[in-house]
This record gives structure tokens, C-alpha cells and sequence, in this order.
């Protein structure tokens, strides 16, 4: 464990979760009723963005994935390649960007995948930008 804020805030969440979900993960899709799989889905579409980042909105989904990628990256259990990639491929969905990330990661994905003599150094690049990314959004102070 290395009872960062990010494992904290991802340890709360899961104890969060646990207690209401425990049980439906139990069952069998199609044995729950589907009043309880949208209480369900309420939770899972609340509860993550408001412990690890604070806020619920329609951009908070997207700051989740970059958040995750980027502290799952430094923390040392992803890497750098699955991580630029995970937040290049949500450039599909056309998010509001205020961190300038999908350009670049995506440009360091493609990189890393058409030089691999590079790939150290592209890895390197993209850990300084999500490392540097992690200390600008206002979720990683709590």
C-alpha cells in the first residue's frame, strides 16, 4: 500500500460502494430486478467521481479516466503506453480538454506503437505529462 491520496480516495470509494453493491454482485444479471439496476447504475455513475474528484458533472467522467490513467501510471500499477492510449482513445467522444491531454497522448501513443526503438523515451515523455497533469487539477489537493 502506499497510502497516497489517490489509493485513499479509491479505497473510500470502493468502501462506499461495497455495502450497497455487495449483494448484487452476488446475483446473476438477470435475477435483478431492474429498479435495483438503476439504483445500481445511479451509484456507480455518483459515487466514484464525488470521492475521487469531487464533483459530479458531465465533464467529470472524462477528468475520472485521466485521473485514474495518470495516478494508476505514476503509482506504477499501468503503463505508460495503456495510459496514453486509454485517454487519447477518449478523444472519440469529443471531451472538453482544459488540460490539453488527448493531443499530445495521442501523438505519444502513436509514436510509442510506430518506433519502438523510441519507447523508452516516448514512456518517459509520457510519464513528465501526467506526472506534471497530476499536480495542476484542483482533485489531487484533497
Amino acid at each position: 500500500m502506499t497510502h497516497s491520496g489517490f489509493e485513499n480516495k479509491s479505497i473510500a470509494c470502493v468502501e462506499q460502494l461495497c455495502p450497497e453493491l455487495a449483494e448484487l454482485a452476488e446475483m446473476s444479471a438477470e435475477d435483478i430486478p431492474f429498479d435495483e439496476q438503476e439504483d445500481a447504475r445511479e451509484l456507480l455513475l455518483r459515487v466514484p467521481p464525488m470521492t475521487l474528484l469531487g464533483e459530479v458533472n458531465p465533464e467529470c467522467y472524462f477528468h475520472l479516466v485521466c485521473w485514474n490513467e495518470a495516478n494508476s501510471l505514476v503509482e506504477g500499477v499501468e503503463t505508460p503506453y495503456r495510459a496514453a492510449r486509454q485517454i487519447a482513445n477518449e478523444g472519440f467522444h469529443n471531451p472538453a480538454d482544459p488540460y490539453g491531454l488527448i493531443e499530445p497522448l495521442t501523438d505519444l501513443a502513436v509514436r510509442y506503437e510506430d518506433h519502438p526503438d523510441e519507447r523508452g523515451e516516448t514512456g518517459e515523455e509520457i510519464i513528465a505529462l501526467l506526472a506534471a497533469y497530476i499536480t495542476r487539477v484542483p482533485w489531487s489537493a484533497a
